[in-house]
C-alpha cells in the first residue's frame, strides 16, 4: 500500500499544470451531470403525484378544462388579410392569382366589381386588402377592399350564394380653409412649403400668377406672399388632401398682385384680379394692325432659297415702320440680330407659351432682355432685316419650346366679368372679408381692401377654419 501511495505521489508531481486543469474540469462535469439527473428524476415523480391528486380531488374541473382545450383546437382558422400594392403592369386577375385565389372566384369577383368600378383603371401604388379563409384547406376569397379615390372605399364581400356583393362607401371628410403668410427666402416654392403649404396649392398659385409675374427672375428675397386654400381630411386616417386655391396675394418689390377663384353665372371657375378681370391673358392673333397674312405655317417653297422648307410661323405683310405689338403680357427672353431672322424678339408669356417676332426694322425704346411688356405694347416696327424679299413680320408661337401653328391656337380672350356678375363679385367682398379676418385672428392684412375677399362660392358655414402657426400676421 505504501508503494502505491509513493507511486501516485510521484505521478502527481510529474503532472503538468494543463493535465491538472483537465482532471479538475472532468470532476466538475461529473458533479453537474449528477445534479441534473437527480433534479429531472425528482421533477418527474412530483408531476406524477400532482396529476394523481388532481384526478382524485377535482375530476369535474379537469374534464371541463380538457373539453375547453379540445373545443379551442376544433375552432376554424381565422381569415387572413393579404395587403398587395398595385405595381406597374399589374392586373387584378394577376394579383389574385399570385395571392393563391383560384380563377373561378377571381372571375366572379372581377365581374361584380366592374359593375361599379373599371378594374382596368387600377393606379400604380393603390393598396388592395384581400381577405381569405383557409378553413376548408385552400385560400377562399371572402372580401376585397380598396380605396381608389380619397373619399370612396370599395368593398366586395362574398355572399352565401358564392357571389360577391359590392358596396361603395363614401367617407365623410372634414373640410377646412387654411391660410399661410410668409416671406420669400430663396425660392417662393420652398418658402411656401416651409410654411406648410401643400405642393398642389403652390403649383396652382404659380400657374395663376405666371401671366403677370416672372417667377424665375421677378421675385426677390423678402417679397411677401399670402395664400388661402381648402384642405380635406379623412377623420379615420387623418390623411389630408389639398383642394382649391381660393385666394392669393404676392407683394413683389412693393407692388401687390392678387387673385381670387370665382365662378361666373353659367361659366366655370377661374381666377380673377381685384377688378374682376380674368388672369388668363389671351394672345393676339394679329400682332400688327392692318396687316395681310401672306404666308402660312407648314411646308412651303421658300421665296429666296427656291426649295421646299418648313415654315415655323406665319408672315404678315405690312409697310416698313408699321408698329408691332406684344401678343400678350410677358418677359423678353431674347432680343437682337439672329441670323436669317434679322432683328428678332422672343417673349415668354407663361410656363407654356412664348412668341417670336422677326425681320424688325428696329426696336421700341427701352426693349431689352428681362423687360416685362404688356399685351398690345409696341415692341418694334416692321422691317426687312435678315433673309427676306420684302417688308413683313414673321410671327411664331411656341408651346413648351415647340413651334405650333399660330392661327390654330385656341386663343383665350382676356375677359372681364359682366356687370351682373361684377355686382355679385363686389357684393361678396364684405362677407368674405369677415371670414378672412377670422383666419387672421382678427388682424387684417396691411393691404388694399381687396386683399380680404375670397370666392363667393365658398360655403363658410360648413367649413372649419384654421391658421398656420408659422405664418405672419401682416404683409408689408
Amino acid at each position: 500500500m505504501y508503494d502505491i501511495i509513493l507511486k501516485l505521489k510521484k505521478n502527481f508531481q510529474e503532472m503538468t499544470v494543463n493535465k491538472i486543469l483537465k482532471y479538475l474540469i472532468c470532476l466538475w462535469l461529473v458533479f453537474v451531470a449528477g445534479f441534473a439527473i437527480n433534479y429531472a428524476v425528482n421533477s418527474y415523480y412530483a408531476s406524477k403525484q400532482q396529476v394523481a391528486v388532481v384526478g382524485i380531488d377535482q375530476p369535474i374541473e379537469n374534464k371541463e378544462s380538457v373539453d375547453a382545450q379540445s373545443a379551442k383546437s376544433a375552432q376554424p382558422e381565422k381569415p387572413n388579410e393579404i395587403i398587395v400594392t398595385v405595381g406597374k403592369g399589374d392586373t387584378i386577375a394577376r394579383i389574385l392569382s399570385n395571392s393563391g385565389i383560384d380563377s373561378t372566384q377571381s372571375h366572379t369577383l372581377i365581374k361584380a366589381l366592374n359593375k361599379k368600378f373599371s378594374m382596368k383603371s387600377l393606379r400604380v401604388g393603390l393598396e388592395l386588402v384581400i381577405t381569405v379563409d383557409n378553413s376548408e384547406g385552400y385560400k377562399k376569397l371572402t372580401k376585397l377592399q380598396f380605396q381608389p379615390t380619397f373619399n370612396h372605399v370599395y368593398i366586395a364581400t362574398l355572399g352565401s350564394d358564392d357571389d360577391f356583393k359590392v358596396e361603395v362607401r363614401e367617407i365623410e371628410l372634414l373640410h377646412e380653409v387654411k391660410w399661410a403668410v410668409g416671406t420669400v427666402e430663396g425660392s417662393i416654392y420652398q418658402s411656401a412649403v416651409t410654411n406648410g403649404v401643400p405642393s398642389k396649392i403652390i403649383r396652382d398659385m404659380i400657374a395663376a400668377f405666371s401671366h403677370d409675374i416672372d417667377f424665375q427672375h421677378g421675385l426677390k428675397e423678402n417679397d411677401k406672399f399670402a395664400l388661402m386654400y381648402e384642405v380635406s381630411t379623412d377623420p379615420e386616417t387623418d390623411e389630408q388632401r389639398p383642394g382649391n386655391l381660393l385666394f392669393a396675394e404676392l407683394l413683389v418689390s412693393g407692388k401687390s398682385y392678387q387673385i381670387i377663384r370665382y365662378k361666373s353665372k353659367g361659366g366655370t371657375y377661374e381666377y380673377y384680379n381685384q377688378q374682376g378681370e380674368s388672369v388668363k391673358k389671351g394672345l393676339l392673333k394679329t400682332p400688327i394692325d392692318g396687316a395681310r397674312l401672306n404666308s402660312r405655317f407648314g411646308n412651303r417653297t421658300h421665296p429666296t432659297l427656291g426649295y421646299t422648307k418648313f415654315h415655323k410661323g406665319v408672315d404678315f405683310s405690312a409697310p416698313q415702320g408699321t408698329p408691332i405689338m406684344a401678343s400678350g403680357d410677358g418677359v423678353i427672353t431674347k432680343i437682337g440680330p439672329w441670323g436669317a431672322y434679322g432683328n428678332y424678339i422672343q417673349i415668354r408669356h407663361n410656363g407654356e407659351y412664348s412668341t417670336a417676332y422677326a425681320h424688325l426694322k428696329n426696336y421700341a425704346p427701352g426693349m431689352k432682355t428681362g423687360r416685362r411688356v404688356k399685351q398690345g405694347e409696341v415692341i418694334g416696327r416692321v422691317g426687312l432685316t435678315g433673309r427676306t424679299t420684302g417688308a413683313h413680320l414673321h410671327y411664331e408661337v411656341l408651346k413648351h419650346n415647340r413651334h405650333i401653328n399660330p392661327m390654330s391656337v385656341k386663343m383665350v380672350s382676356s375677359n372681364k366679368l359682366p356687370k351682373r356678375d361684377l355686382m355679385e363679385f363686389n357684393k361678396a367682398k364684405g362677407s368674405i372679408a369677415q371670414h378672412y379676418s377670422v383666419l387672421g385672428k382678427g388682424q387684417k392684412f396691411n393691404l388694399a381692401e381687396v386683399s380680404t375677399f375670397l370666392s363667393a362660392t365658398v360655403n363658410f358655414k360648413n367649413i372649419a377654419v384654421s391658421d398656420n402657426a408659422n405664418g405672419e400676421k401682416k404683409l408689408g
